[in-house]
């Protein structure tokens, strides 16, 4: 196989993992996420030869290539170097004859009864191929925003914190100018704020901070909203040095008095997940603990939790981050060892594995690995993240 391939497939694997494959623990991951999602098992060890961590006097076999390709979503290693081989050659028009296509399904997904997964399924093939047509994010981003199918699915559902700092945060704008609603208006400004906070960007936060305040709380707003307003308050509070307590007593009061959704998140910890967050960032951690823990409470106290794997594990990570910063190191390595980074919601896996690699240094007694972290401040953009060593 030629060498070239050969490296497209390993930075592919990569892609797909989130991270570098640096060090022998990340192969150890690896190794169980590729047995998790096609089935097939990969010894470490041979990862390890495979991204250069030991040396190896032969290239890879064609039946590990064939695991990694598919791995990344190829039902081989020839599929994957023809793939990369007509991309490569693709005219811009066939760009354009593909942004069409898109805009269609999305249109059609209007017309056909609501399904969820199909949706959920349509979006993450098309995330996964922006990589490979770039060209067609912004001006596919736009016309989705006009579409109802784009507003609840594509902007709504799939929120996807790993690229708020980039091409989702700024497709958000598109969001907004098109709808026009108290909800999608908190909601739109609310991750923005994230955005800026996790930047450094204080006049833009304070910016989305004032449009958010422009629309009052009512009984009848989705839990996630309410959420997304008070996670909002908090970073602002956080930026200025001003005392959170107020904002931590009306979240209280407003989390007691939630009216349970009729829609398809009426299992989920709406509330709790985006308070946790934003209480964990700002570190008030005895607070983002108990959300966190109720969260997970109301996961397992329904039969369908066994659909919310990723909420899970994102909800053990903000208890055990929370319970590691207040001193409780024991605790927070029992709660540690039952995540699962591989696990971690597609669209916010890098997001959430710089908080684990940071509390893996910590409740392991470790040295924090640094090109990791580096490699996802750099892919996410969220240069407030690299600076959270001291606090640990």
């Amino acid at each position: 196989m030629k060498e070239n391939n050969l490296a497209l497939l390993l930075s592919e694997v990569e892609q797909t993992f989130t991270r570098k494959i640096l060090i022998a623990s990340d192969c150890i991951q690896l190794s169980e996420e590729i047995l998790n999602k096609t089935g097939f098992k990969l010894n470490s060890n041979t990862l390890r030869r495979c991204f250069g961590l030991v040396k190896s006097t032969y290239p890879p076999s064609i039946t590990t290539v064939n695991i990694l390709a598919r791995y990344t979503g190829f039902s081989s290693f020839d599929e994957f170097v023809q793939y990369k081989s007509s991309a490569k050659a693709q005219e811009p028009e066939a760009s354009k004859s593909l942004l069409k296509y898109l805009i269609y399904l999305f249109k059609a997904l209007e017309i056909e009864q609501k399904n969820d997964a199909t949706a959920m399924k349509l979006i993450q093939t098309v995330i996964r191929y922006y990589k490979y047509e770039p060209q067609i994010i912004y001006p596919l981003q736009k016309e989705l925003a006009r579409t109802k199918s784009g507003q609840d699915y594509y902007f709504e559902e799939a929120v996807n914190i790993d690229r708020l700092a980039s091409y989702y945060g700024d497709g958000l704008r598109y969001f907004l100018h098109e709808k026009r609603t108290a909800e999608a208006q908190i909601f739109g400004h609310s991750l923005l704020a994230l955005r800026s906070w996790l930047l450094h960007h204080e006049a833009a936060l304070e910016k989305h901070y004032q449009e958010v305040l422009q629309y009052p709380l009512h009984p009848g707003l989705h839990s996630f909203v309410k959420g997304r307003h008070f996670a909002t308050r908090l970073l602002y509070a956080h930026s200025v040095d001003a005392d959170p307590s107020l904002i931590i007593k009306e979240a209280s009061v407003a989390f007691k008095n939630l009216i349970p959704t009729q829609d398809h998140y009426r299992h989920y910890p709406c509330f709790q997940l985006i308070i946790a967050e934003a209480l964990m960032l700002t570190g008030n951690f005895d607070e983002a603990f108990f959300y966190a823990s109720n969260g997970v409470a109301q996961l397992k106290s329904q039969e369908t939790a066994i659909h919310n794997h990723s909420l899970f594990h994102a909800l053990f990570l903000y208890q055990a981050y929370a319970l590691a910063q207040s001193g409780d190191i024991k605790k927070a390595k029992e709660l540690f060892e039952r995540i699962d980074p591989g696990a971690f919601y597609f669209l916010s896996k890098q997001y959430l594995t710089i908080f684990y690699l940071y509390l893996s240094a910590k409740v392991n007694r470790t040295k924090l690995p640094c090109e990791q972290l580096d490699f996802l401040v750099k892919e996410t953009g969220f240069k407030k993240l690299a600076q959270l060593e001291p606090q640990l």
